[in-house]
């Protein structure tokens, strides 16, 4: 785990993109009219390699989905990938492969698939509680490193979910090998899924009255319907952890399997979602946990998601900062079309949250090209940490206790103020706030009880926690306010809301002026500027 200002990232930027193959999506859908719109089923023709050959892409993404390319036991048909690969190397491109061998054949009928817990749904995407999808995991990485490894110069590590990232099924279904039920939901219905739950709350609670008296309800065995989301805190608690939880172990297990195959490899984890509600299973912080422990980047997909700098700051930096804190390279991806009106926000987003692996579609580039190619060279320092955290509450949104929208639109706001990291729990109990001098906790602020009293240790050791006059912070498991750490009066404390951006990177600060498309390096030598 990483000091302030020891960050772990490369010397310079790279650029990737990517590349869909028509035959894959169903075209009458929103999604894929989409996708077709930012031209990435037409990345490898000449409309387009020649403008992402010049901009500087030097890794485009190719797909490898399990449905696809066996769809006869044993017989691999691989013909499409390998020709889109000489297509790649005959322009200089290097290949980046995103397996997504959560999407099996037909003909596998051995393997638990997901289904949803509330509807009944089963789904196209194996159970991550099933024991055999490691296995053709194991097997079908074995494979790619069999056929394809010389020539792979990249491999995004194809997880779970829709699009292989470290989450689950949401509602898209734009691809044919995608379940045309896809929604957001609870996809744990399963019996595997059912039974780990069961052995879950079984170790935690030893008998049926401690888990009546702890939920405040009447079950009668393990074995009756225990997955559900209403009910009292606790209630909640145990189960958005468990399911948060069932797929990071999923997750560390399957980069210790590509780790295996491909021990060398240049590997990004996909991390999705740009929320972290309860039906999204993730916990963006953990995700670039294991991204660090696997020596892989942490490549979040959201970049300008929310539409601006300000507002899509928390999302970016909550990744951006575990990634420095776990000692993670960053990378990001836009996760679909943006305007060029948001290029220069694109830009300034990736240079102020060290992040040196840049992900954009050919739409994206060629609609915005002259923006982006003035930016190509982009200087690589990293921006120090800020001494200042905000504290992301993800027990609260995943209770769904939070104002999601309001939370993101009042950290945007403050952005404008001053530069500021995001510590969550999990960091906070892994020692995140010896890192920073002082936190934030935003106007009221939904905590645990865990975390309320790590915190009053950090205040204890010299830290100092702001708590806006008025908006004082509830404990989530008991509805309770406490009084905690230095009032202000409100976000003035930390200076007037400003139209300029800064970042500090060390030896110069940036300053973004958005509505005039600037970005500037100020010389810290001359002066500079005190943020």
């Amino acid at each position: 785990m990483n000091k302030k200002g020891d960050v772990i990232m490369d010397k310079r930027m790279y650029y990737h993109s990517r590349c869909i193959p028509f035959e894959s999506l169903r075209m009458d859908t929103s999604m894929a009219q989409q996708c077709y719109e930012n031209m990435l089923t037409r990345t490898l023709t000449d409309e387009c390699l020649p403008k992402l050959k010049d901009y500087g892409i030097e890794i485009v993404e190719l797909r490898c989905v399990w449905a696809e390319i066996e769809r006869e036991k044993e017989v691999f048909d691989l013909s499409r990938v390998k020709n889109d690969i000489k297509i790649l190397k005959e322009n200089g491109i290097g290949v980046g492969i995103f397996p997504w061998f959560q999407y099996p054949p037909a003909w596998v009928k051995d393997i638990t698939m997901l289904k949803c817990a509330v509807h009944g749904i089963e789904n196209t995407v194996m159970s991550l509680w099933d024991e055999k999808t490691l296995e053709a995991y194991d097997r079908l990485y074995g494979m790619l490193k069999s056929e394809l490894g010389d020539d792979i110069d990249f491999i995004y590590a194809g997880i779970y979910g829709d699009y292989g990232e470290v989450c689950t099924v949401d509602e898209n279904h734009h691809y044919h090998f995608m379940s045309k039920e896809n929604h957001n939901c609870l996809w744990c219905g399963d019996e595997l899924a059912r039974r780990d739950y069961k052995n879950h709350l079984q170790n935690k609670y030893g008998t049926i009255e401690n888990l009546n008296e702890a939920w405040g309800t009447a079950v009668g065995s393990f074995d009756d319907e225990l997955i559900t989301i209403e009910g009292n805190v606790t209630m909640k608690l145990d189960f958005s952890r468990w399911y948060a939880n069932a797929l990071l172990e999923f997750t560390d297990k399957v980069c210790a399997i590509i780790r295996k195959h491909f021990p060398d490899a240049r590997i990004g984890l996909p991390i999705g979602q740009p929320d972290e509600h309860l039906e999204a299973q993730t916990i963006k912080s953990q995700s670039a946990k294991i991204a660090a422990k696997h020596n892989m980047y942490a490549r979040w997909t959201g970049l300008i998601y929310r539409g601006s700098f300000a507002r899509n700051h928390i999302l970016t930096r909550r990744v951006s900062t575990a990634a420095k804190f776990y000692g993670a390279r960053f990378g990001i991806e836009a996760a679909l079309i943006l305007n060029k009106e948001t290029a220069f926000d694109a830009i300034y987003e990736t240079a102020s949250n060290n992040a040196t692996l840049l992900h954009n579609d050919p739409g994206n580039i060629i609609r915005a090209e002259e923006i982006y190619n003035q930016f190509k060279k982009m200087d690589i320092e990293a921006p120090f940490t800020s001494d200042l955290a905000v504290f992301y509450p993800v027990e609260a949104e995943q209770c769904k206790m939070l104002d999601v929208n309001a939370f993101y639109e009042e950290m945007g706001f403050f952005r404008k103020r001053r530069d500021y990291e995001i510590a969550d729990s999990y960091m906070i109990k892994d020692g995140y706030l010896k890192t920073v001098k002082k936190l934030l906790l935003a106007k009221n602020t939904i905590i645990t009880k865990d975390t309320l009293s790590d915190i009053e240790d950090f205040i204890k050791d010299g830290g100092i926690c702001y708590v806006v006059e008025g908006f004082e912070p509830t404990v989530l498991e008991t509805g309770e306010k406490v009084t905690i750490g230095e009032k202000i009066e409100g976000y003035d404390f930390f200076g007037e809301e400003k139209e300029v951006f800064y970042t500090d990177h060390g030896s110069y600060i940036t300053e973004y002026v958005p509505h005039e498309g600037i970005i500037n390096h100020i010389d810290k030598r001359d002066g500079g500027l005190l943020l």
